[in-house]
């Protein structure tokens, strides 16, 4: 116990309900003013010719230095802005505006390529469509651009097949490339349909981010499904197809275990597509169903799967060494195989260089005809004499 000596002290009640602590802090601080009327006219102009001096570093940092407080005010710098202008930030928007209510709804849109080499069909370019809601892609390798019109409008009217009604696609947005934007068979059709265009501006990818997000990552599969399978390069569209098809049969997250091939339809599917599908450039025996099999031919043949075709329940694949792209249900396959990567394979496969590549469609190539002997005509041969 304290000693009876010593008096209890009761501290003093403080005012406007403070602590000690922060009365001490107070009386250390100096008394806190409105930035404005710290911030002089004296003191803005001192900051605008040492931020000159300085190299014209950031407003901030020279206050820091200078112990003096920025104004309230955001200070302007014609030198910095024409200098040190960089792209502003894109958020997700409105989510009213960049969000779609249904499938169908806003379909977003762009173009792939120029691709270094021309595909064995000679396109160049892989056309995509995005559905905003459901993410299902709809791709086409084309030869140009301005093939984009019959991509769509036979998309358009698929849709609305899908769906049994008509006018189902509201917004078709895409970047302000001159086949979007300036295409009147595109304006013409979409007026027609009840269809708003919307355009994102130049060099702002982060506005059309759905479809070039999604162009990322198909060329990244197919790149990778294509160097991993062995095969040539021209086939690159056919990985580029494959890539689409896995991605619309992939169960999402977001979409509730749904893929967004289920979303589009409305309906789950008994049986998920994506447990056909096989290794890109994988071995697959081929039942031989030619008439003019014998008793004892061979019954099957080695080919090599390309991709599954959901339409028609069967696989695409490529034979070795024609090289011809069919279709067939009847296959067996090895996914631990794949014969293009084997030297003998490759060297009994057509070969295609660098050179061929580029020239695939070269009008030299075109006018190659093969050599063969044939007797002259009558008229050749008075031609000949008289010479």
């Amino acid at each position: 116990p304290p000693p009876t000596s010593r008096k209890m002290v009761r501290p003093l009640p403080l005012a406007n309900n403070t602590t000690p602590t922060d009365r001490k802090d107070s009386q250390k601080r100096p008394p806190v003013t409105s930035v404005a009327a710290t911030a002089t006219k004296a003191n803005i102009e001192l900051l605008r010719k040492t931020h000159e001096a300085l190299g014209h570093r950031n407003f901030q940092d020279v206050a820091n230095i200078m112990g003096i407080p920025l104004p309230a005010a955001k200070l302007f710098c014609k030198w910095c802005v024409e200098n040190k202008s960089t792209r502003h930030p894109m958020g997700n928007g409105d989510p009213g505006t960049m969000q779609a209510p249904r499938p169908g709804h806003t379909i977003d849109s762009d173009v792939a390529g120029r691709f270094p080499f021309k595909t064995k069909g000679g396109n160049q370019y892989a056309s995509i469509l995005v559905c905003r809601k459901s993410k299902k892609i709809d791709g086409k390798m084309v030869a140009s651009p301005s093939e984009f019109f019959e991509h769509f409008s036979t998309f358009a009217k698929q849709t609305n097949a899908d769906f049994g009604k008509d006018n189902v696609i509201s917004i078709l947005h895409s970047d302000s490339a001159t086949y979007y934007k300036d295409s009147a068979r595109l304006r013409q059709f979409c007026k027609a349909k009840g269809i708003r265009q919307t355009f994102s501006p130049p060099y702002t990818q982060a506005l059309n981010s759905i479809a070039e997000r999604c162009i990322r990552t198909i060329i990244e599969m197919a790149r990778t499904s294509l160097l991993a399978s062995g095969l040539y390069v021209v086939y690159y569209g056919e990985a580029i197809m494959y890539a689409i098809v896995v991605l619309n049969n992939l169960p999402k997250k977001k979409n509730g275990g749904w893929t967004p091939e289920e979303l589009w339809q409305g309906r789950k599917h008994s049986y998920p597509i994506y447990t056909k599908l096989k290794p890109f450039g994988c071995a697959a025996w081929v039942l031989n169903l030619r008439q003019d099999r014998g008793k004892f031919d061979q019954k099957s043949e080695l080919h090599v799967c390309l991709n599954y075709n959901p339409d028609s329940h069967a696989y695409r694949l490529l034979s070795i060494p024609q090289g011809r792209i069919f279709e067939s249900a009847h296959v067996v396959f090895n996914v631990d195989y794949f014969p293009m990567k084997e030297k003998n394979m490759n060297d009994r496969a057509p070969q295609y260089s660098s050179i061929d590549l580029q020239d695939f469609d070269s009008p030299a190539r075109k006018n190659e005809r093969p050599i063969r002997d044939r007797t002259p005509s009558a008229q050749a041969l008075r031609n000949l004499a008289a010479k």
